[in-house]
C-alpha cells in the first residue's frame, strides 16, 4: 500500500503532462489546418479575381477597370482579402494580382513570433480571354 502512494504524485505529473501535449498538438493542428484551408481559398479568390481582371482590361483597356473588377470578384468571393498589387502588361493583357489575408488562429496571432505565419499573400497572374 505505501508503495502506491509513493506513486501518485509522479502519475499526476505524467497525466499533467500528457494533457498538455495533447491541448498542444490539437493547437497546432487547428491552426495548421485554419491556415492551410486559408491559403488554398486564397488562391482560388486571387486567381478567379486576375482572370476577371484581365477580362476588364481587355474590353477596356482601363487599369482602373480592371482593378474594379478584380475587387468586385474578390468581394462577391471573400471580403476579407486585399489587393496589395495589380500590375498590368499593356503589351499583352496579363494581369499579375497579389493578395493579402489574414487566417484565423488560436494560438498561433497571439504570439509574436509566429504572427507572420497566418499573414498569407499569394500572386496570381492571368491573362485576358481568348476569343
Amino acid at each position: 500500500m505505501t508503495a502506491l502512494r509513493d506513486q501518485r504524485g509522479l502519475i499526476n505529473k505524467s497525466l499533467l503532462l500528457i494533457i498538455v501535449f495533447l491541448l498542444v498538438v490539437g493547437a497546432v493542428i487547428v491552426d495548421g489546418s485554419s491556415i492551410l484551408f486559408r491559403y488554398m481559398r486564397l488562391t482560388d479568390v486571387a486567381d478567379e479575381a486576375s482572370l476577371d481582371a484581365a477580362a476588364a482590361y481587355k474590353s477596356s483597356k482601363s487599369e482602373r477597370t480592371a482593378k474594379e473588377a478584380a475587387q468586385a470578384t474578390i468581394a462577391s468571393q471573400d471580403s476579407q482579402a486585399q489587393i496589395t498589387a495589380l500590375d498590368v502588361d499593356p503589351r499583352t493583357g496579363e494581369v499579375t494580382l497579389t493578395l493579402m489575408d489574414t487566417a484565423s488562429t488560436l494560438v498561433v496571432k497571439r504570439i509574436g513570433f509566429l504572427e507572420h505565419y497566418a499573414v498569407l499573400t499569394h500572386t496570381s497572374t492571368s491573362g485576358p480571354p481568348s476569343a
